[in-house]
């Protein structure tokens, strides 16, 4: 007998209703950012590659060192 899908935090809002699953890359914004006429309040985080680390030390961006974090971040 095949057992129904177990409902998880993560695919209930929290008005009961079931949602779409939910990206781990997606976070949203406390107190969204209004820049250049928009406003964002969900940031997309991607797995960096070796271009996207160009010209910063990788111990830098480890110990989450702010002028790094800086330069990786809008890549």
């Amino acid at each position: 007998m095949a057992k129904a899908p177990r409902k998880t935090a993560e695919f209930i809002d929290t008005a009961g209703n079931e949602t779409d699953t939910v990206n781990p890359n997606v976070v949203t914004l406390d107190k969204p950012i209004k820049r250049a006429g928009q406003t964002i309040d969900k940031v997309t985080l991607i797995e960096p590659n070796a271009g996207t680390l160009r010209g910063v030390s990788l111990a830098a961006v480890a110990q989450s060192e702010v002028d790094a974090l800086i330069k990786v971040l809008p890549r």
